[in-house]
């Protein structure tokens, strides 16, 4: 039995072959074709080539043999509901382009980075969430436009639509998108800082250097508050690298108190995670302004030891 889907805006012009490699990832290219050869696969209830360009409203057939067993193909490998799985408060924006979530300390964005046993990351949980009400593609998945490390908390951008995408990654090379972090350093940050550097991997970390090798790296940091070997600051970044706040503190001789990687020693007494850094506020010309409120364990944390309010 076929299964029918239809093809949606953000399909128009693309190869057959590449709305399906993307719709069943799990299918080898080689079956894909071997089932549009058979038949197996139809588009308007008509055999297709790879070559063959789709349009919105297409309906691609699909023989049932060929879809996902043992998942729903829009639903992440949990018991969790929609809305379980992506808690409203979580939600910060949403339009038909972009949705932006505040996400928690722990959690991983990217279902391929190692998530512990029975785990479901970020990017799992939006697309469930989104499952009901996404049909602008089927060779186009909902997923982040930037990354947070596993501990670091705030804002993350998904796209709903492959314009959104490509608009808010158009903003982002041509440095249109302000994002602005709060960490807290150790030791005492006394005035404004600026790094201007360039970083490189180097196994699991990612290293500082003032010669040409690597990609340039901008960050400016602002101190908010200040208690004994302590300082909560405000960072705002000129780019967007992986790790980069964390080795621009460092480099500075004021890394993230508690990020052991990077020199920050143990972390600080009472504070409910390893180290505090957190996506801020994000501003550009596509969509309103928006912030993040800290999880309210942390804020408590910061009002107690900083005296100071968010």
């Amino acid at each position: 039995m076929r299964v029918e889907f239809t093809a949606g805006p953000d399909d128009e012009d693309r190869r057959l072959e590449s709305v399906l490699r993307r719709f069943l990832p799990h299918q080898p290219l080689g079956s894909l074709h071997k089932a549009l050869r058979r038949g197996d696969i139809r588009l308007n209830n008509a055999k297709a080539t790879p070559d063959t360009r789709v349009i919105p409203g297409d309906k691609i057939g699909i023989w049932d043999a060929l879809l996902p067993r043992s998942e729903s193909l829009f639903r992440p490998p949990s018991d969790r509901s929609p809305t379980e799985a992506l808690p409203q408060e979580w939600i910060i924006f949403q339009n038909e382009d972009w949705l932006v979530i505040n996400k928690p300390s722990g959690l991983l964005v990217h279902a391929g980075e190692n998530p512990r046993r029975g785990e479901v990351p970020l990017d799992e949980r939006v697309r469930a969430w989104l499952a009901d009400s996404q049909r602008h593609s089927l060779g186009f998945r909902p997923g982040p436009l930037h990354r947070l490390d596993r501990e670091t908390s705030g804002l993350v951008v998904f796209s709903r639509t492959l314009v959104g995408a490509r608009q808010f990654s158009s903003a982002m090379i041509h440095r249109k998108i302000t994002k602005t972090y709060l960490a807290v350093l150790s030791g005492f940050l006394d005035s404004p800082r600026e790094v201007h550097d360039r970083l490189i991997r180097d196994g699991q970390k990612m290293m500082s250097r003032t010669s040409d090798e690597g990609v340039e790296a901008v960050s400016r940091f602002v101190p908010l508050a200040w208690i004994q070997g302590l300082t909560l600051a405000e960072v705002e970044l000129g780019t967007g690298r992986t790790h980069q706040i964390r080795v621009h503190a460092q480099s500075l001789g004021h890394s993230l108190a508690g990020d052991r990687k990077y020199g920050g020693g143990a972390p600080p007494d009472e504070l409910d995670r390893p180290w505090l850094l957190h996506a801020w506020k994000l501003s550009c010309d596509l969509f309103p302004a928006v912030t993040a409120p800290l999880e309210p364990r942390s804020a408590l944390w910061v009002k107690k030891k900083f005296k100071f309010v968010l």
